[in-house]
This record gives structure tokens, C-alpha cells and sequence, in this order.
């Protein structure tokens, strides 16, 4: 989930999708917290952008990194979002 001024939110819920399990909040990509968060969807694969570089998610770290890939392919439309 995505709020371009709050940051980014993962939501995880119950089973019987009722309730959260668990909530935890990405203010910033970069370290950053006056910079925007924006998510979309690339052949399947999640991608967050702040407008200088793209990051993706490690689902087994649990964790917001570098999409070095793209990063390295695309750095001449780090702005795009």
C-alpha cells in the first residue's frame, strides 16, 4: 500500500483477511523522509521509486533493497514513477 506523503505501508492480515497481523511502515527509501514513495508493478515484480533510484522488495529479508538491476539498465529515467 502506497501514500505518497506517509510513505509505504506493509499490511499483513489474518487468514479470513478480517484483521491485521501486522503493520509496518517504510517512511522513506533512502533515508530520506522529504522525498516521495512511489510503487508499481514491473512483469509481475514489485518497485518502489523516489525518483532517483528504483529499489525492490526481499521477501526473505524481509526488507526494502536497491533494485541494482534496473538501477544499472535505467539510470537515465531514475524519474519516471
Amino acid at each position: 500500500m502506497e501514500h505518497m506523503r506517509k510513505g509505504l505501508y506493509k499490511v499483513r492480515l489474518d487468514p479470513q483477511l478480517k484483521e491485521v497481523i501486522d503493520l509496518k511502515k517504510y517512511t522513506s527509501l533512502n533515508h530520506r523522509s522529504d522525498t516521495p514513495c512511489y510503487l508499481f508493478k514491473i512483469n509481475g515484480r514489485i518497485v518502489f521509486s523516489d525518483g532517483e533510484k528504483f529499489y525492490t522488495y526481499d521477501d526473505i529479508a524481509d526488507s526494502i533493497i536497491p533494485y541494482e538491476l534496473m538501477n544499472d539498465q535505467l539510470g537515465s529515467l531514475r524519474g519516471i514513477h
